[in-house]
């Protein structure tokens, strides 16, 4: 049985970088596979790395206030909705902060970031800081580039395509902006009503828990009748995933798992994989 992986937050203009990630998310999942029952399996990797680092050169990010941003970005502000409604969802006294501020509660009708708002966030750690840009960046490549989408759904589609269709029921698993890509992907593969099966979908630090990606997504949204299960980890610091699960209304066979003492940056594919009740979860769908 193949295990298919889509990662998330990697730019690399060499293709090449695929191997390390590889071989990075084999150590973490090693620590907990015991009888090398996962580490047996055929592994994959769809990487489009490369392709997220050339448009990244093509963009500048919108104005900064202070260290946090202003992101209108383009589409409307798909940037901004989405910094808006992590800093709404996520608590941020569990990443050490105080209490926010009484402003932070009408964040969605004014969109004051200049005054208490840029504050608040400009107390989070750099790495934070830096991670967050990251995303919001490489979520507008894909939302509002179309030639940006389509080279990668086509570069994943090349990898993930055969293994959906050479009948060995894989396990699909995407962290962070992968987990979105892969189950758009999925979506349309039911959709156009190719032959096809997997045996479990697993989610890490997915952004599909913020409604301002899953409107973008194909629509309804759901688990793809062809997956046989969906699990989704997800921690309550992570700031890519809105610190929360999947909403799980209407989601038949779909899990939320809290991965709790995620570490700093709370984000890591690695960190995610390196969790005992993922591995197990994995080795016994592979027995």
């Amino acid at each position: 049985m193949t295990l298919v992986f889509i990662h998330g937050i990697a730019q690399d203009p060499d293709p090449g970088h695929a191997g390390a990630i590889t071989e990075s998310w084999r150590g973490a999942l090693a620590k907990h596979d015991g009888d090398g029952r996962i580490d047996a399996q055929p592994r994959l990797l769809c990487y489009y790395g490369d392709i997220l680092h050339r448009y990244s050169r093509q963009r500048r990010l919108p104005h900064w206030a202070d260290p946090v941003s202003l992101m209108t970005g383009a589409d409307g502000g798909l940037m901004l909705d989405l910094l808006i409604e992590i800093v709404q969802s996520v608590d941020f006294r569990l990443l050490g902060l105080p209490a926010p501020p009484p402003s932070m509660l009408v964040i969605a009708d004014t969109r004051d970031f200049l005054g208490p708002i840029s504050a608040y966030l400009s107390l989070l750690p750099a790495d934070l800081i830096a991670l967050l840009r990251r995303f919001l960046l490489e979520a507008d490549i894909y939302f509002t580039t179309p030639a940006a989408a389509a080279e990668i759904d086509t570069r994943v589609l090349h990898t993930l395509g055969p293994a959906l269709a050479a009948g060995d029921r894989p396990v699909v698993v995407g962290h962070s902006l992968g987990s979105v890509i892969a189950w758009k992907l999925l979506a349309q593969w039911e959709a156009a009503g190719r032959a096809g099966q997997v045996r479990q979908f697993v989610t890490m630090g997915s952004p599909l828990a913020l409604r301002t990606i899953r409107k973008r997504a194909p629509q309804p949204f759901r688990r793809p009748a062809f997956v046989a299960e969906w699990r989704n980890y997800y921690a309550a610091t992570d700031l890519v995933a809105g610190g929360q699960g999947l909403p799980l209304d209407g989601l038949t066979y779909t899990h939320n798992h809290r991965r709790r003492g995620m570490p700093f940056p709370y984000h890591l594919a690695e960190d995610y994989l390196d969790h005992a009740p993922l591995a197990e979860n994995l080795a016994a769908v592979l027995a």
